[in-house]
């Protein structure tokens, strides 16, 4: 491969959101290929009524990108995806990355590669949403263009096309051997940074053509430390805790409500005292800085496609993908025991002389500085795709081919996370712990019966000391929790397309096919789990489910007129699907594209979706950890979630309907504007923890419930809201004593009423000509407006507005700025090749259930870039080529969210939009031979 000048101006025109006239490709003796959104082989993608937007390699390059997850996360009709680490709302997913076009949620837009499926992860967003893991599809090196259909394509592809498609396609007729080394690094204090390395080799002998491709990166991560965000962590439940003595003390503290030991506060700036009033006090802690926000992590990816002409009207192809990437994340030293435990008078550190319950964790930073007692949670995926395939033209005709295929794809994905065990705590907590006491015959603190320590006094001990929490006791109570979820999916497609008629306009075209797919999901639990038996995570079964999927669907491009007047194409297709005899739709698509002249093109298309409940909804169970406001008691809580399977769930309904122009006056301009419009009945989703700990306090506050801390609530409207099955707290349902601080909270999965979108798309490119400038320039501005997303939590409920909120604790949306916009400046000339890229995003509302309303700012950052072709004036190989970029050159910080205007914890910036690294520094060298 050559490096030439003009590449930048190249790739940026095709890079359009939409369509230009397509009369001079159609004019000229090319061949036809297939195009993402229809399986009928056409002139070029700009002979389709559909909007179609492709990066490709050589304007991924000018970014700087290494990965695909930011070349994803900065489309601008991309929003709301989970490309970050998040331990607040997104511990189960670190690692992975998704896309979610329309903000429409990451399970409605179907991801391929080279037009053909790829399995889901096996790791589940918070909200319970399944996806494709675009970390694990491929070395960026071996991309040649990602194309993204930006509406609704169930009818080509298979229901889960509701947001549009996004296509990555491989280099496979790539020949040669090219090497790059990448290094981004940020230009701040801290040890971030990603070191890449990556080739590709093709070789071709005239009847077989393989292309290899592999990639190795190593990620630095980066904590909440190595940045100076105001963020927002800090837990009631500290180490050392808070203790409610159940009698008269003997250290003076104050009976029947919490008291901070002793030691809070004076030896980890973690631990924080906290007066709460009326002799009251907590013991805080601040777990952010052991939290990470880019966590270590190592992928290594190997991609190979080949072909072998059997015949001259025959090809064998294949691919095979394995990616492996494992990675560390930091956490808390450990998680709150919310059973609040009781805790004998007898117990050896238990400084009060009476029995008291425990509102603390079992580990904090004792006396280190922050974070020194982080835990380190492990994980690891492994997907592996094969692909086999015949292509060739149909025996006895002269338009019509054939193309059938075997698509298998897996991921597997295990991990640790570190949690107590709650047999074991309560155990250790009264004497009996230990793997050699027997808690039925031996007394507290007999010979191998072991105490637990959650006082204060265990910071200050030494070994040997009663109240010292030794190695033993601490294996005791600790689970390595493993587990382990493995996702397949089995695919056979077969597809002919060619000429069925000659029409007064033109040639009719037709594409039949058949789709057969079978998914299975498994999970595998650590014993505590399945007992549910973590103080924390709680824990969870193990699942094990599949289904299979038959469709079939036809395709036609049929021309309707031709001539002075212009040309004007229709495209009608047609899927029926049918879920194992459970769910089954007929789904069409309807384009028109008019072009009146060689300068203007326009165009539309309607389609229905049909968007079945995944095989993780309807058959699995999830508990996931969650920072939720309690307006009931005035505290925060970051807790347990589980959401349950519900194999009762309807599938969920689409409308999509679009239209557009493009229109290039000049051979210098051109300007495409497309609207959308998706309109989503039965929205598949789960209710919010939060949403449910809200709407307990609003019932609390309609019967006029006293104030809490309460005791003795006696049987009646506020017995009941307290003990709401839904909500467990710290409360006794039978005396009505306890904080009622909760801990666990149950959610539904249920079809939501209706969710309703639209917005514009627009594309300005213009490339100038100035005498007085050398070389080639170019100008393009990408931008997307969210005019409205409007939804409904559930039937019956008020009609929310989305578009310009952060949408924190909706169970449908998630953050949609409503303006998005990329402008790009390039200059090539000779050897020299100069870019720059100015981004922004609006300003948007971060507004909770249960509070007020703050704006987060609008963030412009700015991309340079400098890159120098060596040519073959080097001696080595073919061609070098060196880059050198800044990535955010003014150094911006994220725009500031206020989430704790209710309570709410986080890490002071959206992790769904905002960026926390800063400025980078990045470096490329490329060399062909």
């Amino acid at each position: 491969m050559k490096f030439h000048s003009k590449k930048l101006i190249a790739a940026l025109l095709t890079a359009t959101t939409s369509l230009t006239w397509a009369g001079t490709a159609t004019a000229q003796n090319v061949d036809e290929i297939t195009v993402t959104g229809s399986h009928i082989k056409k002139k070029s993608q700009f002979d389709s009524a559909s909007p179609i937007d492709t990066i490709d390699q050589e304007l991924v390059d000018t970014t700087g990108f290494t990965t695909s997850s930011e070349v994803i996360r900065w489309m601008p009709y991309n929003t709301g995806s989970e490309n970050q680490a998040n331990a607040l709302t997104q511990g189960g997913t670190p690692g992975t990355s998704n896309i979610n076009l329309r903000g429409l949620g990451l399970g409605s837009t179907l991801v391929l590669v080279n037009g053909r499926r790829q399995t889901v992860s096996s790791a589940v967003a918070n909200r319970g949403d399944t996806f494709v893991d675009i970390n694990a599809m491929m070395p960026m090196i071996m991309v040649d263009r990602i194309e993204t259909l930006k509406d609704g394509a169930s009818a080509v592809y298979g229901s889960d096309a509701v947001a549009g498609v996004v296509n990555f396609m491989t280099r496979n007729d790539f020949e040669g051997l090219e090497l790059r080394v990448d290094r981004t690094q940020t230009t701040r204090s801290d040890d971030h940074a990603d070191s890449t390395i990556s080739a590709i080799f093709g070789a071709d002998n005239g009847q077989t053509h393989v292309v290899v491709s592999a990639s190795y990166l190593e990620r630095k991560g980066m904590f909440t430390t190595d940045r100076d965000f105001p963020y927002k962590t800090l837990s009631s439940f500290g180490n050392p805790g808070s203790f409610l003595p159940l009698g008269i003390t003997l250290n003076g503290a104050t009976p029947g409500v919490f008291n901070a030991d002793d030691e809070c506060g004076l030896h980890s700036p973690t631990s924080i005292f906290v007066d709460t009033g009326g002799g009251s006090s907590l013991c805080y802690y601040d777990f952010g800085p052991n939290y990470s926000l880019i966590p270590d992590e190592t992928r290594a990816q190997i991609f190979a496609t080949a072909s072998h002409e059997i015949s001259e009207t025959a090809t064998l192809y294949a691919e095979y993908g394995v990616a492996r990437n494992t990675g560390e994340s930091g956490y808390s030293a450990s998680y709150p025991n919310l059973a609040f435990p009781r805790i004998p008078a007898a117990h050896p550190g238990n400084p009060y002389g009476v029995d008291v319950y425990w509102r603390g964790r079992a580990i904090g930073d004792g006396a280190g500085e922050p974070g020194a007692s982080r835990v380190i949670n492990h994980w690891s995926d492994v997907t592996t795709r094969f692909v086999v395939g015949l292509e060739g033209d149909l025996p006895g005709t002269n338009t019509w081919s054939y193309d059938i295929s075997h698509n298998y794809s897996e991921n597997l994905r295990s991990g640790t996370a570190n949690d107590q065990i709650g047999a074991n705590m309560s155990l250790a907590l009264n004497g009996l712990g230990g793997v050699d006491c027997n808690p039925v015959t031996d007394a507290p603190g007999d010979p191998g019966c072991l105490w637990f320590n959650p006082f204060g006094t265990a910071i200050t001990a030494s070994p040997g000391d009663p109240e010292y929490n030794s190695d033993e006791v601490m294996a005791f109570i600790n689970s390595n929790n493993f587990s382990e979820a493995l996702t397949k999916l089995w695919t056979v497609d077969a597809t002919i397309t060619g000429d069925l008629a000659q029409l007064p306009a033109g040639t009719l075209q037709a594409a039949f096919g058949y789709q057969h797919r079978k998914e299975s999901r498994r999970t595998t639990e650590s014993a505590d789990a399945i007992r549910e038996d973590l103080v924390f995570l709680v824990g969870g079964q193990n699942e094990n489910g599949q289904r299979e999927i038959d469709a079939v669907f036809a395709e036609f491009a049929v021309p309707l007129m031709s001539g002075d007047n212009g040309t004007l194409d229709l495209d009608l297709a047609v899927r029926y699907t049918d879920y194992d005899g459970v769910w089954t739709s007929t789904d069409p698509k309807v384009g028109l594209l008019y072009r009146p002249n060689e300068k203007l093109s326009i165009r539309g298309s309607w389609s229905s979706s049909f968007r079945a409940p995944t095989l993780f909804q309807v058959s699995s169970d999830q508990t996931s950890l969650n920072a939720v406001f309690d307006s009931l008691t005035g505290s925060l809580a970051f807790l347990a979630t589980t959401a349950t399977a519900n194999p009762d769930l309807e599938p969920e309904e689409a409308d999509t309907l679009g239209f557009g122009f493009s229109y290039s006056p000049s051979d210098i301009l051109s300007i495409s504007l497309d609207y959308y419009k998706v309109t989503y009945e039965n929205l598949l989703t789960q209710e919010s923890a939060q949403s449910v700990v809200t709407q307990q306090y609003v019932d609390w506050l309609a019967n006029t419930c006293p104030a809490v801390p309460v005791v003795g609530l006696g049987a009646g409207a506020c017995f009941d809201i307290a003990n709401d099955p839904k909500v467990d707290r710290d409360f006794d349902p039978l005396t009505g004593d306890g904080s009622l601080t909760p801990f666990r909270v149950y959610v539904d999965r249920f079809n939501a009423a209706s969710a309703e979108t639209d917005g514009f798309d627009l594309t300005v490119t213009l490339t100038p000509s100035f005498d007085s400038m050398p070389g080639n320039l170019v100008i393009r501005n990408e931008t997307t407006y969210v005019n409205s997303f409007e939804f409904k939590a559930a039937p019956g409920a008020p009609t929310l507005e989305g578009a310009g909120n952060r949408n924190i604790d909706s169970p449908i949306a998630r953050s949609i700025p409503q303006w998005r916009s990329n402008t790009y400046l390039g200059w090539s000339g000779g050897a020299h090749e100069a870019n720059l890229i100015v981004r922004y995003i609006s300003s948007y509302d971060d507004g909770r259930l249960a509070g007020t309303i703050e704006k987060i700012d609008s963030w412009t950052t700015m991309d340079v870039q400098y890159s120098y072709d060596f040519g073959n004036t080097l001696g080595v190989g073919q061609g070098t080529k060196f880059t050198i970029g800044l990535n955010n050159v003014t150094d911006e910080d994220p725009p500031f969210v206020e989430s704790n205007v209710a309570g709410g914890n986080d890490f002071g910036y959206d992790v769904k939009v905002h960026d926390p690294r800063g400025r980078m520094l990045y470096l490329r060298l490329v060399q062909d031979f």
